[in-house]
């Protein structure tokens, strides 16, 4: 019966270590241990036109070390928080209050009616999709014009999406080596101490 709550035990273990979730806030940025990408939040990017970005990502920049993320990025992070792909091909808006919920607290919120707006690097100004909303409640992802070409929608209002290569990606996510090691032991010293 002991043996049998050990090996309960040293299962859950397995489970929990491979359970990890997928988006971990971290203060000023949170990772995406899917795609083992860091993401800044917006806040850190409000206030800073698209051609300031391009400067700051340079070496001795606020932002160096970064990039500019993509479309094909965005989108692998909203796959990555539970999204259903239908933003990929809609021109305006789809739902999904799911991602929504995950998403917009990470992001942080960049103007006083709590919509979260930001660019990405397939950027044309005047263009119609140089980047995404999320609209708190609604659950809504739009594709929108580029922030920085209309008065009501100035770049203190509007985010840049950067992204980098997650810092905590080695130490986070324990390779399963290990935790195959570590459990055959636990099973071997419990086996051998029922065998007496």
């Amino acid at each position: 019966m002991k043996f049998n709550a050990i090996a309960f035990t040293v299962l859950m273990v397995i489970f929990s270590s491979f359970a990890n979730a997928t988006l971990i806030d971290n203060t000023n940025y949170f990772t995406d241990t899917d795609s083992g990408h860091d993401w800044l939040k917006l806040s850190e990017t409000v206030n800073y036109s698209y051609n300031d970005i391009l400067i700051q990502l340079q070496a001795g920049g606020d932002f160096y070390g970064w990039e500019l993320a993509t479309f094909d990025n965005v989108f692998e992070l909203f796959d990555n928080a539970g999204g259903d792909s239908a933003y990929k091909t809609a021109t305006h808006s789809t739902s999904n209050n799911v991602m929504n919920a995950i998403l917009q607290p990470l992001f942080g919120y960049t103007n006083a009616v709590n919509q979260t707006w930001f660019h990405v690097k397939d950027f044309t100004p005047g263009g119609v999709t140089s980047g995404f909303i999320l609209y708190e409640g609604t659950g809504r992802v739009s594709k929108h014009k580029d922030g920085y070409s209309h008065a009501y929608m100035e770049y203190d209002f509007v985010g840049t999406a950067l992204r980098r290569i997650s810092t905590q990606q080695q130490v986070s996510i324990p390779e399963p080596s290990t935790i195959t090691i570590l459990v055959l032991g636990m099973i071997g010293l419990a086996s051998r101490r029922f065998k007496k």
